[in-house]
């Protein structure tokens, strides 16, 4: 690879960013970017054997303990901000029946 080639990369959406796998010459690099974020990157680096390790030999051991995971495929994060919203909903609700049920008062000087 050229001094400022970059390596090839598999690029997958996780859900709350990108999960990319960069192939270089001699090691694997795990990348997780959270959107629209330069600063929070995560990487591990594999070398080219324990990633074969992974590949050919633990493959089936670990698609056996993913089978045996409960429940469906979720997004958390879609999850985590459908909850805050019905929440921040629910708040704003609370405070019109407040406001319907005492009227607006004006506060003593």
């Amino acid at each position: 690879m050229a001094k400022h080639e970059r390596p090839y990369e598999l690029i997958y959406d996780n859900g709350k960013g990108e999960l990319g796998i960069q192939f270089h010459d001699g090691y694997i690099t795990l990348r997780s970017q959270q959107p629209d974020s330069s600063k929070f990157i995560q990487e591990i680096h594999i070398t080219k054997e324990l990633w074969w390790n992974l590949l050919w030999y633990q493959m089936r051991e670990i698609k056996e303990t993913t089978k045996l995971m409960g429940g469906p495929s979720f997004d958390r994060y879609r999850a985590e901000r459908r909850y805050h919203q019905a929440e921040r909903q629910h708040l704003s609700d609370m405070r019109e029946l407040k406001r319907q049920l005492h009227g607006t008062r004006r506060r003593r000087r």
